[in-house]
């Protein structure tokens, strides 16, 4: 699996993660390819998440339309 890695070096920033959690770091390496291909700056809008809990706060005027977007976007695990 880490041998398809592309530009960053998930090599190093996983078992750091890893570590920093408790987690074995081949189970962090599997979340990261399941949830964004090894894409780094990968982003994605959870178009569930979106409708199930943001979009009742965002109908009830408690959030912005950009802010209800924001809450549903995912980025990959550079994209802080």
């Amino acid at each position: 699996m880490l041998d398809t890695v592309p530009s960053r070096d998930y090599r190093t920033r996983a078992p750091q993660i890893a570590v920093a959690h408790e987690l074995e770091p081949a189970l962090v390496c599997a979340v990261i390819e399941q949830e964004s291909a090894l894409e780094s700056v990968g982003r994605a809008l959870r178009a569930a998440f979106l409708s199930r809990y943001v979009a009742p706060l965002y109908t009830a005027g408690k959030l912005s339309a950009t802010e209800a977007y924001t809450r549903a976007d995912v980025v990959g695990l550079d994209g802080r």
